[in-house]
């Protein structure tokens, strides 16, 4: 496993995920720079990796949420 790849790739989907998530994962990933410990590295990289994706999936479906704002034709907002 090439971890510092996997590590970039982790902090490139940072931006993607919650704003609450992001300090405290990218903090993690930090960490994990100097780590040499394989086997705690591993661990380390597939629970960052599934909390990052879960964030992800929260974030998403919030934003599908999201009421969209429809105003009657008769107003002039509605023209814009």
């Amino acid at each position: 496993m090439d971890a510092p790849r996997l590590i970039a790739q982790l902090e490139k989907q940072l931006a993607q995920c919650m704003l609450a998530d992001r300090f405290p994962l990218r903090r993690r990933l930090q960490q994990l720079r100097g780590m040499n410990e394989q086997s705690k590295l591993e661990k380390t990289l597939v629970d960052i990796a599934q909390k990052l994706q879960a964030s992800i999936a929260r974030y998403q479906s919030r934003l599908a949420l999201l009421p969209k704002p429809e105003y009657p034709p008769e107003l002039p907002v509605s023209g814009r």
